[in-house]
């Protein structure tokens, strides 16, 4: 008689796990369920299936359960007649670790696109696979190292880096120019710096020279020079004289006529001269540094000298050097008058006089000296002249000349060298001589 497949392996458990237990009443029923890689252990048999159903007779029983790459669980049971024991397997996956070691230590390592820490270090709770670590240390070449977890025993992964630094010194002409490389100032030249291989865009600046901008490209253990004549940038100067009108000569040639600006010099020394006429000619010579735009100014010194004069009183004709500059005006200074001044005055002595019929004494002259670009400010000169007369309450009457006058009094010359003060409650009026 041929029997179904599922009753022969029922029939054949039935036959395994006869004898197994402690009685041989009714059997019980043994229910697992767990992943479908399960191994059962039982009775001396292995069970494949995450569903397993038994039929087992009562009694004592020790279970091992075992997974892929899952630890070993072992569980007791005891199986009454009849009974349906359920168990859920929940196998624990097997797990090691690794210690990562580098010489020199310090190492940082990237773990799964995650940087992790510093070597030496340790990973936890790695289950079986393939791993790679990526570790990367300043001056050493990036080393990538890998291993396998097949067990729970811990390994110890050792790797010897490597070094991959170069030096590039830096030289200019001129020196003092700042270094750039990627973006940060790494020196001065002439300087040196060591750094890992690799490329790198260097910048090199100046003040008053153009910069340069190149790519640099490193190896491992170089020793390179980078020597560099930086161009320099022309000048500029802005000249200025007081007074303006100067004509500009630069180391011979005509450049305009001051206020004026020049461009496009290059560094270097250069003669300036100005020239104006009745001014002494200023020789000079002025440095233009690199990109510079400065400025250059001078007062100029006049040949001729010249004098004001403050004289006393109005309507007098002045006499300079023989010349009459006319009569001089009423004005608003402190001694009413308006003061005169005499240009182009040469170097030296020279002499002035008034005229008028009532200025006493007559032809008389006064010397002055002018220097060379000097303005002379010569004293308040009064010339006696009647111009006025006094009428006192008592009737008495004097014909003198007003020097000065006020709210309170009045200042009066009787005759050429005397002079006083009297107050206007003791005069009763001023009548002036002409009006």
């Amino acid at each position: 008689m041929v029997f179904p497949v599922r009753f022969a392996v029922l029939a054949v458990l039935t036959l395994i796990l006869a004898g197994c237990g402690e009685s041989d009443s009714a059997p019980a029923s043994l229910h697992i369920d767990g992943p479908p890689g399960l191994v059962t252990h039982v009775a001396g048999r292995d069970f494949q299936g995450g569903k397993l159903r038994l039929k087992m007779p009562a009694g004592h029983y020790l279970l091992r359960f075992s997974a892929p790459g899952c630890r070993s669980q072992w569980q007791r049971t005891v199986l009454a007649p009849g009974q349906v024991e359920k168990l859920t397997v929940q196998p624990v996956p097997v797990s090691s670790e690794v210690l990562i070691s580098t010489r020199p230590v310090g190492a940082a390592v990237t773990f799964q696109n995650e940087e992790i820490g510093l070597t030496p270090l340790v990973i936890r709770d790695l289950a079986p696979g393939s791993y790679t670590a990526r570790l990367s240390r300043r001056g050493y070449a990036v080393r990538t190292v890998k291993w396998e977890v097949d067990s729970e025993r811990p390994q110890h992964v050792m790797v010897d880096l490597e070094d991959n630094l170069g030096r590039i010194s830096f030289t200019s002409d001129p020196p003092g120019a700042k270094v750039m490389l990627d973006g940060r100032e790494i020196g001065i030249t002439p300087c040196e710096v060591e750094l890992e291989e690799g490329k790198y865009a260097l910048k090199m600046e100046y003040s008053g020279y153009r910069f340069t901008e190149e790519k640099l490209v490193l190896s491992r253990g170089q020793n390179l020079r980078v020597d560099r004549k930086l161009q320099a940038l022309p000048g500029a100067i802005t000249v200025a004289t007081e007074p303006a009108g100067a004509e500009l000569f630069i180391d011979g040639v005509k450049h305009g006529v001051t206020p004026c600006r020049v461009e496009n010099l290059s560094p270097g020394n250069y003669e300036f001269k100005l020239v104006k006429t009745d001014y002494d000619p200023v020789t000079e010579v002025v440095a233009v540094a690199a990109g510079d735009n400065g400025s250059w100014q001078r007062n100029l010194i006049s040949v001729y000298g010249r004098a004001v004069l403050t004289i006393v009183p109005a309507g007098v004709e002045l006499i300079v050097d023989g010349r009459s500059l006319g009569e001089i005006r009423s004005g608003d200074s402190e001694y009413g008058t308006a003061p005169v001044t005499v240009e182009r005055l040469t170097p030296g002595e020279h002499w002035f006089s008034v005229v008028h019929p009532l200025v006493k004494p007559v032809g008389r002259r006064y010397a002055f000296t002018v220097q060379k670009g000097q303005t002379l400010h010569h004293p308040p000169m009064v010339a006696w002249m009647a111009n006025c007369e006094i009428v006192f309450p008592d009737g008495r009457r004097e014909i003198g000349m007003l020097i000065a006058e006020t709210e309170d009094y009045i200042e009066f010359g009787p005759e050429p060298g005397v002079r006083y003060q009297l107050e206007r409650n003791r005069i009763k009026a001023v009548n002036r001589l002409g009006e």
